[in-house]
């Protein structure tokens, strides 16, 4: 019998040094982690690949995680994604930007030497909530659900009929 599928967590980390501590907390979590440096080679990897769920920095070098949001959110085939930042940028005119690129939560750090502003906690509690308040699953609900209405759509096409010319038999 093969093992239950786990969990995927792309995360968007420019950082080297904390790209690899999501990945280990999220190795360790049980989830499939798959870490990228930036955005472009994250959306590289979204050809073909498919998360549960991407966790993003905001403040990365090139494109910043707002921005890689908001092409996520111009792809239909992406947009359904659920995207958390995590992110130390507090203000109120961060997570109205967030929010605008197409963000479902926003995991701040406001004091990072604090316990619970630990990397570590910070994604648990982002992952959990993401989960409790039906984030994740409200998402790969309505992807299945724009599956099925494209698919109706292919179905309701009627072929084209030949056209009869007059006089021809």
């Amino acid at each position: 019998m093969s093992e239950p599928r786990k969990p995927v967590v792309a995360t968007v980390e420019d950082d080297e040094s904390m790209r690899l501590l999501l990945e280990r907390i999220l190795i360790n979590g049980g989830y499939d982690a798959r870490p990228f440096p930036d955005g472009e080679s994250a959306l590289e990897w979204l050809k073909t690949g498919r998360p549960d769920l991407i966790l993003t920095d905001v403040m990365m070098p090139g494109a910043t995680g707002y921005e890689f949001c908001a092409r996520l959110q111009a792809d239909p085939e992406l947009a359904l994604i659920p995207v958390i930042f995590l992110t130390s940028l507090d203000s109120a005119h961060d997570k109205a930007q967030a929010l605008a690129a197409g963000a479902d939560m926003i995991t701040v750090a406001a004091n990072p030497g604090e316990p619970e502003n630990s990397p570590a906690f910070l994604v648990r509690e982002a992952i959990v909530t993401a989960v409790r308040t039906g984030i994740i699953p409200l998402k790969r609900l309505l992807e299945a659900e724009s599956r099925v209405r494209r698919f109706r759509g292919l179905l309701a096409r009627k072929p084209p009929r030949p056209s009869r010319k007059k006089g021809v038999s």
